[in-house]
């Protein structure tokens, strides 16, 4: 599946870019951030805390055509071809 990426602020920083395309095989954003971790180590513990959970002070947002934008807070959320993440 193909996810636009959108980092802003410190996961700017750590990506090195404003935006990306990211074509993987993933179903979760768990799994989404299981990938950035790799590609951009220390972007996984912006996000989520030791026990999984989401940092309070960063934020995800999930943009799917045809929805409203929603906070990701649940990592086990599914994600779509064609979705928006946008790291905050």
């Amino acid at each position: 599946m193909k996810i636009h990426m959108v980092y802003l602020v410190h996961f700017h920083d750590l990506a090195g870019k404003d935006e990306e395309l990211l074509e993987l095989d993933i179903e979760t954003a768990d799994d989404l951030i299981d990938y950035l971790e790799s590609k951009y180590p220390g972007m996984g513990m912006l996000l989520r805390r030791e026990d999984g959970s989401a940092q309070p002070y960063n934020t995800a947002i999930l943009n799917r055509k045809g929805e409203r934008a929603q906070f990701i807070k649940d990592f086990s959320v599914g994600l779509a071809d064609g979705d928006h993440v946008t790291l905050i």
